[in-house]
């Protein structure tokens, strides 16, 4: 693969994982406390949870440019 930016062909391609949201809700466990109990708490899990994402760049060894396989 050869670079856009300075056309060496010394590239390699590299993977860079991204992760959002949240594994617990308070808010959530505590509803299901008041409304279930102590059991109710695992209400928190309930719901969205993390989400991991990934993404394939080819990175230049000799500029550094960065671009998308």
């Amino acid at each position: 693969m050869r670079c856009p930016r300075c056309k060496n062909e010394g590239c390699q391609i590299i993977t860079e994982t991204y992760t959002s949201g949240k594994d617990y809700s308070v808010g959530k466990g505590c509803c299901g406390a008041w409304i279930f109990g102590w059991e109710g708490l695992l209400c928190g899990f309930c719901g969205e949870g993390k989400t991991t994402k990934t993404k394939n760049y080819w990175i230049c060894h000799n500029c550094g440019h960065k671009f998308k396989a």
